[in-house]
């Protein structure tokens, strides 16, 4: 189908010649040709008989009489089999349209449903029976839904019809879209004379960015803003703002507070810009953004994280992606809520992801009456709740525009939760998102077999009392002071370690239950009561395997009501326990290597860690000399003195022994108790013999104590004689 603006839909593919849609456009038509004959030439000139079904134009009644006289001519040709066309055998309709305004047109040649408002002609019979019936259902008189060419054509063929122009739409702003779900009047809540409007509370917008310079959005980023903190994940910078306006007007239906008011107006965001400068929202980002948002979530508060950004898929709960689920998860466990749209392309049995992890609340559009589902919304498993998402106005750039889909409605649901999580927690209680989303969904609006949000039957559903002032509930600061380790510095395996836990109450007493954790796994679980003191030492001896260990106190914070500081709830402290160690020690009597066990990191003294090598010392000891100075002659009853000289020609020697031998017979065996290398040394003896030859012999190491290289000179040996007094018997006498 062609617009007001062009000439034809045709049966194949072929439109009429150029020079026609120029004359049709114009509204000029030759004078000396009629109308019919231009078309019937257009169509002869084309090469192609094919037959227009459709034209769309605002002709005069005669010329509308000429062309329906050339199609009539074409389809006679057809039925006798003149033309053909692979559309040959197809109905063909031809009809000039006339009342529809080009939107209309335009919506249905896209293939979209179009709410449509029909004018009759004053008088006709049709007018009337629909003037009697006003009063009961006056919409009956002018409004219908259309999709098809077929409607379009079977309004234009009614006679009584006149006008054929799409409904008009008047947009809905915040400010009517908050009601429905009971925001303005809970807006109006004070807990202990504080409002009940997201003060304190902040938000993570995953999405496209913020225009943070929105008057409504605070105007500024950063420190002291609205908009406190974020970062833009597609290029890599510290600006997140918003290029498109789908992030802006996600974050202006979260928190605006200016001529455009959110559901949590005084409530922070976070701007993680995931999505490109085409829309293009990458998953590795998301990720990323999702993770930050849960590290940073005790810095900022950050209750909820809200993601108008899926997939399209059409998941249950078997065929649901998990890729993000981890880093989902690591939110969700600390009580933070996730909403994710579902979707709009009308898939009845599965929604799209992340909205369909368990770890998120999928949030579907409702209706333009907010008490049934929008068609296009993705449901079935998962979707948890509904919102407004029909012509929703919010922040847009630094003005404002208006957006339709589940995108909008998800945004509703993290607002909520801000406002219930700040009542929570001026109240001295707490709540998780998990907790958040039953609570809506115990208290919801009945829409199209699903929950659409009530933000005052959910805090009717609290036991709250409009203004009510509240008794502070005691509070309690349960604190680890000390984990400590008596033997710290010498823990040894197969000895208890001794740990003492010091646990001090800094507020009211109550009773705790703290788990010792040993290496990330839960050794025991024990209680301590402050009934009768404010401080508390536990200790345990505790055998552990050798190598590096953690241990980890944790207070049970979960079942400590209104505790005041979670942050001292928690301590650990790392230590090593020595293992059982090898101690070498070379045998310098056997030159071998010994072994022994011992507990610790240090050997005991003359023992190494390090196994040694075990090799006895290579030696060259000589005798050099044997000297007698009084040789010539000695005598009975004179002590014959010796000097004998050694030469150590390689290692040092302890405790080198020799041997005396006089005739043949060890006399004596002495000791050089240090020896260096390369070096020489003097022994002198003294000894009385009797008369007569004697053989004087030194031998070095006789029971071969060293490693000799060279036997053959560690040993000499001097031959002498002793005189008697009688000179007559010395061999010199007489002599001259």
């Amino acid at each position: 189908m062609i617009t007001r603006g062009e000439l034809t839909m045709n049966l194949t593919k072929i439109l009429l010649v150029p020079l026609l849609i120029m004359f049709l456009l114009s509204g000029v038509i030759a004078q000396n040709a009629s109308l019919a004959d231009q078309i019937r030439d257009a169509i002869n000139n084309s090469g192609d008989n094919s037959i227009p079904t459709l034209i769309i134009k605002n002709l005069s009644e005669k010329d509308r009489d000429e062309v329906k006289e050339v199609i009539q001519e074409k389809l006679d040709d057809l039925r006798k089999g003149e033309i053909s066309g692979k559309n040959a055998r197809d109905e063909v309709k031809e009809i000039i349209i006339k009342k529809a305004t080009p939107e209309v047109i335009r919506k249905i040649k896209d293939e979209e449903s179009v709410r449509v408002w029909i004018k009759y002609e004053e008088g006709s019979e049709k007018a009337a029976k629909r003037a009697s019936e006003q009063s009961e259902r006056p919409e009956i008189e002018t409004i219908l839904e259309i999709s098809s060419e077929e409607e379009l054509i079977e309004l234009e063929e009614d006679s009584d019809v006149v006008e054929i122009i799409e409904d008009p739409i008047l947009y809905e702003e915040l400010s009517v879209a908050l009601p429905y779900i009971g925001g303005t009047e809970v807006q109006t809540y004070t807990i202990n004379g504080n409002p009940i409007d997201g003060e304190g509370q902040t938000v993570c917008v995953v999405d496209g960015g913020i225009t943070y310079t929105n008057p409504s959005l605070g105007g500024c980023f950063g420190e002291g803003c609205k908009v406190v903190a974020g970062y833009d994940y597609a290029n890599k910078d510290d600006d997140p703002k918003d290029p498109r306006g789908h992030g802006t007007h996600v974050a202006g239906i979260v928190a605006a507070d200016g001529k455009i008011k959110g559901v949590a107006p005084k409530a922070n965001l976070i701007a993680q810009r995931v999505c490109n400068d085409k829309g293009s929202c990458y998953g590795s980002s998301m990720s990323s953004a999702i993770t930050w948002c849960a590290d940073n979530a005790e810095k900022y508060n950050i209750v909820a994280i809200t993601i108008s950004i899926g997939d399209k898929g059409e998941y249950t709960k078997d065929t649901c992606p998990t890729w993000m689920d981890s880093k989902m998860k690591k939110a969700h466990d600390k009580g933070i809520i996730i909403t994710a749209a579902s979707g709009n392309q009308k898939h009845k049995d599965g929604i799209s992801y992340p909205a369909c992890s368990p770890y998120v609340t999928a949030v579907g559009a409702s209706g333009r009456n907010n008490n049934n589902i929008r068609s296009s919304t993705n449901r079935g498993y998962g979707l948890d709740l509904l919102a407004p998402g029909t012509n929703i106005r919010s922040t847009c750039g630094n003005s404002e525009c208006t957006k339709t889909g589940t995108s909008m409605a998800t945004p509703f649901v993290a607002g909520s939760a801000a406002l219930i999580k700040q009542y929570y927690t001026d109240a001295g209680y707490d709540i998780t998102g998990k907790e958040i989303e039953t609570l809506l969904q115990d208290t919801g609006v009945s829409a199209g077999g699903y929950k659409r949000i009530d933000l005052v039957a959910a805090f009717e559903a609290t036991g709250y009392y409009k203004n009510v002032t509240l008794p502070v509930p005691e509070t309690y600061d349960i604190s680890i002071e000390n984990v400590m380790i008596a033997n710290k510095n010498s823990i040894n395996v197969e000895e208890p370690v001794e740990f003492y836990f010091d646990f001090e109450s800094k507020e009211n007493k109550t009773e705790a239950e703290y788990t010792i954790f040993i290496d990330e796994t839960v050794y025991e679980t024990n209680t301590i009561n402050f009934s009768s003191s404010d401080t508390i030492r536990h200790a345990r001896n505790i055998i552990l395997d050798e190598g590096v260990h953690v241990l980890k106190i944790v207070v049970d914070k979960e079942n400590i009501v209104n505790e005041t500081d979670e942050t001292n709830n928690e301590k650990q402290i790392t230590f090593d326990v020595n293992p059982v160690i090898t101690c070498y020690m070379c045998n310098e009597n056997s030159w071998t290597v010994e072994t022994t066990k011992t507990v610790g990191n240090k050997c005991d003294s003359g023992w190494e860690k390090v196994e040694p090598v075990c090799k006895a010392p290579e030696y060259d000891l000589e005798v050099k000399s044997i000297q007698i100075p009084n040789m010539n002659p000695p005598n009975t009853g004179e002590p014959v003195e010796f000097y004998v000289n050694f030469v150590n020609h390689k290692d040092r020697v302890d405790m080198l022994k020799y041997d005396l031998i006089v005739d043949g017979e060890v006399i004596q065996t002495r000791t050089v108790p240090e020896f260096s290398a390369e070096s020489e040394t003097r022994h002198t003896f003294g000894l009385m013999l009797d008369n007569g030859r004697h053989v004087f012999k030194i031998v070095v190491d006789s029971d071969n104590q060293f490693l000799e290289t060279d036997e053959g000179n560690n040993q000499k040996s001097v031959t002498f004689d002793v005189y008697g007094t009688d000179v007559s018997e010395w061999p010199y006498v007489g002599r001259n």
